[in-house]
C-alpha cells in the first residue's frame, strides 16, 4: 500500500486510518478511539484535521471529565513504512 497524503477526516476514513482522543487532564492518560464517520458527520468530510482545534476543544474524557485534549492518528496495520 502506498502512502497518500492525509489532510482531511475523508482522507483518514478512505485510507483506513485511525483517530484518537487524548486527555490533556493533569494525571489522568486517558485516550480513545474516535469515530471517524461521526467526526465527519459533525464536522463535514473535507474537515482539515492538521492543527485542528474544533475537535480536540469539544473533547471530554470519559474518565476524569476533563474538558478539551488533543488528537492523534495512527495508520493502518497494512501501510508499510521502509
Amino acid at each position: 500500500m502506498t502512502i497518500k497524503t492525509i489532510q482531511t477526516l475523508k482522507n483518514l476514513h478512505d485510507e483506513g486510518w485511525h483517530c484518537w482522543a487524548h486527555c490533556t487532564g493533569r494525571n489522568c492518560g486517558g485516550a480513545s478511539q474516535m469515530d471517524i464517520t461521526s467526526l465527519m458527520k459533525r464536522f463535514g468530510a473535507e474537515h482539515c484535521f492538521i492543527n485542528e482545534t474544533r475537535i480536540s476543544a469539544r473533547l471530554v474524557c470519559s474518565q476524569c471529565g476533563h474538558k478539551g485534549g488533543r488528537l492523534s492518528i495512527s495508520a493502518p496495520s497494512s501501510v508499510r513504512v521502509d
